[in-house]
Formats: C-alpha cells, structure tokens, sequence
C-alpha cells in the first residue's frame, strides 16, 4: 500500500508521529465455499488524533492453499484493490488542508 500511495502522489511520513492520516489494514478469514476460506479486508484511514475517516472493504473467497504460504502477488493485488478507495478518501481530505497528507502505512 505504502509503494501505491507514493506513486498516487502521497509522501509517506517517516513514522505515526510525523503523519496527518494512517492507513491501517485489518484481515480476518472465515470459512468459504468448499477449499476456500473468505478472506476480508478492512482499510481504515485515520486522521492524526484517531478518527477514523472512512473505509474500504474487500471480501473474496480464495483457494486455502494460497493462504497458508507467503502472500506476495496476493498481497500486491490487494493492496491495489483497494487503493482507489483509499486515495480517494485521503485527496478528500486533503482538499480541506492547506498542506499535503503525510499518510503513515501500518
């Protein structure tokens, strides 16, 4: 997500201090259609003191043997699944600042 928000024109702050938005991804699993398990995805953006500001939602079931090893491309295809809803929520808030958001990725 960190790599996708920098190439939407984001600079990332170096920590949660230095940052005006968070970005935080929250995954749970539940049982899916037969060899799948239904994997979900919840991005949340906060501002600095915590509200939170919307959110973006994935649910998809995927084959169980693709979550037992490293996620890698999967990851990836996530992470830009959601970017869209996330950048929007970000430049929405942006607009109402005088200065760029800094996200912080968590």
């Amino acid at each position: 997500m960190a790599a996708l928000l920098k190439r939407n024109g984001f600079d990332l702050a170096a920590g949660p201090a230095d940052a005006d938005f968070a970005v935080e991804g929250v995954v749970t699993t539940k049982p899916g259609p037969p060899g799948t398990k239904m994997l979900e995805i919840v991005w949340t953006v906060r501002d600095r003191q915590g509200l939170g500001l919307g959110t973006v939602e994935q649910a998809n079931p995927v084959p169980i043997a693709l979550l037992d090893g490293s996620w890698g491309e999967m990851a990836s295809l996530i992470a830009e699944g959601a970017t869209e809803g996330v950048v929007a929520i970000l430049r929405a808030q942006q607009d109402g600042n005088a200065a760029p958001a800094s996200p912080f990725t968590d």
